[in-house]
């Protein structure tokens, strides 16, 4: 069975957890091991299926907009990140997601919505009902997630290889589980 290739883009606001969030992938995946020391080419092997993944991120800042544009144009996917406690992260995901509909000329992108820091419930700023909404308005995924404590890290990149296939196959959204418990740190 041929392995497939993915290029996946993080994006989000300042604090958002976009930096941890890549670190943690690989830290967290069972069979995610590098292909190239050093590269940022992941093996994970899903489902009996094997894909090459690359991550691709910006680290947040505004001073790679020509890097971040040619992400959001070769990108098969998008992981777009807020804090939980933070809602001005929240909030800038709309700037992000014109831009990712613009430069595609279309809103048909696999994309999963990720609220960052849910062991951190009692600064809540963000509720798990604005998450989904956002998620819904975008055609995504949306998940919950600790950085912090590894939890549900691994989930990001197999719901949105799932949705990825999914567009691939049918060019229509899969919207997958609904993962929208609180968040356990059992």
């Amino acid at each position: 069975m041929p392995v497939k290739e993915y290029k996946i883009a993080v994006f989000g606001g300042s604090n958002s957890g976009v930096t941890g969030t890549v670190l943690r992938f690989e830290e967290s995946l069972v069979n995610y091991e590098p292909i190239i020391e050093g590269s940022n080419k992941k093996l994970l092997d899903l489902d009996g299926e094997q894909y090459v993944l690359e991550i691709l991120h910006t680290a947040g800042t505004e001073q790679f907009t020509a890097m971040r544009d040619l992400y959001m144009k070769i990108a098969n996917g998008f992981v777009l990140v807020y804090s939980i406690t933070e809602r001005s992260t929240y909030n800038s995901l709309d700037t992000i997601y014109n831009q990712i509909v613009k430069i595609r000329d279309t809103k048909d992108v696999p994309i999963i919505v990720v609220g960052n820091k849910c062991d951190l419930e009692s600064q809540r700023a963000v509720s798990q009902d604005d998450g989904k909404a956002l998620a819904d308005k975008y055609g995504a995924d949306f998940l919950e997630v600790s950085v912090k404590y590894q939890i549900r890290i691994s989930d990001i990149l197999t719901t949105l290889i799932k949705r990825i296939n999914s567009s691939n196959d049918s060019k229509k959204p899969d919207h997958g589980p609904d993962h929208r418990s609180h968040c356990s740190l059992v």
